[in-house]
């Protein structure tokens, strides 16, 4: 029968490390390992004569080895500041067998007692310095007879304050590994990235809408991130295990949206062979964003603002209601209230839209937001592009120091080009700058009359119109320089009719 290893005799085992280390022992210098052993220790004979001493029993008494080796113990220590007034003594057990108080100050080697006893003696004493000190004394036979004597002194202050310490390092890790979680689950998602005043304010106004079902209207500048502030109210929200449906108002042809949000019955119109769902329809438990609210026809305000009263839709070619169960948010870069009061917005659809309003700062009202935004992004890029960039102090305080036109979209990409260009490890705020300096160059500082724009919201609006000019006049049409321009029909249709261009 063949006995498997982990079967073996604990015995035999025993037997094997003995042997093991009968062979190697020779191999090894004890006297080094003690004297590396960071606890004060040493040896004394039968004689009671000290035989070793490690370093670190040099360093607790304030002595030589070399000086004291083959003088009496108690000799030894009378020469040092080790006297004992007060002493636990600990049985075999650890209980405690004897309290000893001395009336003078006594400085005996506790190694004497276990030497006299012939076992180990532990002791717990205090010395004039106040110092708390677990002294133990083991004392090592040889055919029966004992050799020596080894003593270890533990200083139990300073290993209290270790442990105090190792406790308070243990403590601040958790500590920083909470922050570090809080900061990415706060500071660092997608959706809120920063932790200034605004954003703090965003984020407890999210907290306490997404536990709701309100109708939700978010304004901000192109480029502030409306979308993805959706995403986040949409995630923390009951429904954020079902679906999430987007749709752009100004990038589908006005004679499709309603078909596109409603949906159509089969023959509703030509090449409609069968039934389909709307948007509303397919975000059914879930949320639906309608982007760029604004550029909603007047002729379809009515049949939205009837889906948000009664919570049904009718498809296009329809007879029968359709319940709806969708969370209703809408987004929008232009000023709704002006729009109503031009007459382009209905007003009962306005303050339908508007029962919680939320305003995305620009990222000029919130530079402190900056050095957290670069964070995040950088990471997100060097890990795509297989990079390891970092933002040198004067690159960061050029990023602060530009103004950001096109909000943190803008930072996104910029900081996507440093990571692709160029292999410095660090970007410098001299390549920020350059790249920033030939985007400004780019736009006229003059006006077309030949007078000076006023302001820097005119330079913006001035180079917005000159390229969408030349994007109209290159490519023909809307479509295509939207294309173009990375950007959605019906924005650039309205930018066109906004500076009545002609191509």
């Amino acid at each position: 029968m063949i006995q498997r290893k982990g079967n073996r005799n604990p015995k035999t085992k025993i037997r094997t490390v003995s042997k093991l280390m009968k062979k190697h022992a020779t191999d090894i210098d004890f006297a080094a390992v003690l004297r590396a052993v960071n606890i004060p220790l040493h040896i004394i004979g039968p004689d009671e004569r000290l035989l070793f001493g490690n370093p670190a029993w040099e360093r607790y008494l304030g002595l030589r080895v070399d000086e004291v080796i083959g003088l009496h113990i108690n000799d030894i220590l009378k020469d040092t500041n080790i006297e004992y007034y007060f002493a636990i003594e600990t049985g075999e057990n650890g209980n405690v067998k004897k309290i000893s108080h001395f009336e003078e100050k006594t400085h005996g080697s506790v190694g004497l007692t276990a030497l006299k006893l012939g076992k180990s003696v532990s002791m717990f004493v205090y010395d004039t310095d106040r110092s708390e000190t677990m002294v133990n004394s083991t004392p090592i036979f040889k055919d029966g007879k004992i050799q020596c004597v080894l003593t270890t002194c533990l200083d139990m202050k300073r290993s209290l304050e270790y442990r105090e310490q190792m406790l308070e390092i243990a403590h601040q890790n958790k500590l920083i590994t909470e922050e570090l979680d809080m900061y990415r689950k706060q500071y660092m998602s997608e959706g809120l990235i920063g932790d200034s005043k605004a954003v703090r304010e965003l984020r407890k106004i999210i907290e306490d809408t997404a536990k709701t079902d309100a109708t939700i209207l978010i304004t901000g500048e192109s480029g502030v991130g409306k979308e993805v502030l959706t995403n986040e109210i949409h995630r923390l929200s009951a429904r954020g295990n079902k679906p999430l449906v987007k749709i752009n108002c100004a990038s589908i042809p006005a004679a499709l949206i309603e078909s596109e949000l409603f949906g159509y019955e089969r023959g509703a119109f030509t090449g409609a062979v069968k039934s389909k769902m709307g948007m509303f329809e397919m975000a059914h438990g879930g949320t639906i964003l309608l982007d760029e609210i604004g550029e909603l026809s007047k002729s379809l305000q009515p049949k939205l603002l009837r889906v948000i009263q009664e919570r049904e839709i009718f498809r296009v070619g329809g007879t029968t209601g359709v319940p709806i169960n969708a969370r209703i948010i809408a987004a929008t870069n232009q000023n709704l209230s002006e729009m109503v009061a031009q007459g382009d917005v209905r007003n009962d659809l306005y303050y339908r839209l508007n029962l919680i309003p939320i305003r995305i700062p620009p990222l000029r009202e919130r530079k402190e937001d900056i050095p957290l935004l670069s964070a995040y992004y950088l990471r997100k890029f060097n890990t795509k592009h297989l990079k390891n960039k970092t933002l040198t102090e004067d690159a960061m305080e050029a990023l602060i120091a530009h103004s950001w036109p096109g909000n943190v979209r803008e930072l996104e990409n910029l900081l996507e080009r440093l990571v692709i260009i160029g292999n410095d490890a660090e970007i410098s705020s001299f390549r920020i700058t350059n790249i920033l300096q030939d985007i400004q160059a780019s736009a006229p500082l003059e006006s077309e009359n030949g007078e000076a724009p006023s302001s820097l919201k005119k330079m913006v609006s001035q180079y917005e119109q000159n390229i969408l000019q030349s994007a109209l006049r290159s490519h023909g049409s809307t479509y295509a320089a939207a294309r173009a321009l990375n950007s959605s029909q019906g924005t650039i249709a309205r930018k066109a009719k906004q500076y009545k261009l002609v191509w």
